[in-house]
């Protein structure tokens, strides 16, 4: 699968619950009814944003931020009413903010979308660890897809915490038409994405990751 290569290395770089990477800075612009929201989801992003007349919130390659930052973003989406849009890569934190949408979607039948979750680690002393209480966020992700994501589906994002792990939810355009698939890598694939394991019956409309208008 060489069109995940690009995506697959840095599925857990930016954790729920660790320290926001600074190259990866949070950057929010708005045009006319759209916010679009580039790097890392951080608490307080929207605090001073005027969301009159805002219709959608655009994720564009936000590759993570902080639990706290999601937190932020759902309580927001949801109070407004949002419609939320991911345009290339949104994975851990944006994936959480991006499921609290009213409308959740692709935003173009071109190129790949990626919607990577997996769960949280902290940074002890600068390194990686397992965050061992993974109750609120299982259940905020139970809570946003409206129960729909399966259970089993929902263990493999529990013992997701490691560099390159979680599941994946990937639309990706070939002959004019879009295709989705849903892969569980464990970390161990490096860039071989082909060793990640495809989910049967894991549709994300039916999982509901994105939902139908």
């Amino acid at each position: 699968m060489p069109f995940l290569n690009s995506f697959i290395g840095i599925v857990a770089a930016a954790s729920l619950c660790g320290q926001a990477l600074p190259s990866l800075a949070g950057e929010l612009t708005r045009n006319r009814e759209s916010i679009f929201v580039q790097g890392n989801i951080q608490a307080g992003d929207l605090a001073q944003l005027d969301l009159t007349g805002v219709r959608e919130m655009v994720f564009e390659d936000s590759l993570g931020g902080t639990y706290a930052g999601a937190l932020h973003y759902i309580e927001v989406i949801k109070r407004n009413d949002i419609n939320t849009v991911v345009k290339g890569k949104c994975f851990s934190a944006c994936a959480l903010a991006f499921l609290a949408g009213k409308q959740r979607s692709i935003g173009s039948a071109t190129g790949v979308t990626a919607i990577s979750l997996h769960s949280s680690r902290i940074l002890v002393d600068g390194v990686p660890q397992e965050y061992t209480d993974k109750r609120p966020l299982m259940s905020k992700i139970y809570e946003l897809t409206g129960g729909k994501m399966k259970p089993e589906v929902l263990e493999l994002i529990r013992k997701s915490w490691t560099e390159a792990s979680g599941v994946v939810f990937v639309a990706y355009s070939f002959l004019g038409f879009t295709h989705f698939k849903t892969l569980y890598c464990d970390g161990t694939q490096g860039a071989d994405t082909s060793k990640c394991t495809r989910l049967a019956n894991a549709d994300p409309y039916e999982m509901g990751v994105l939902t139908k208008r």
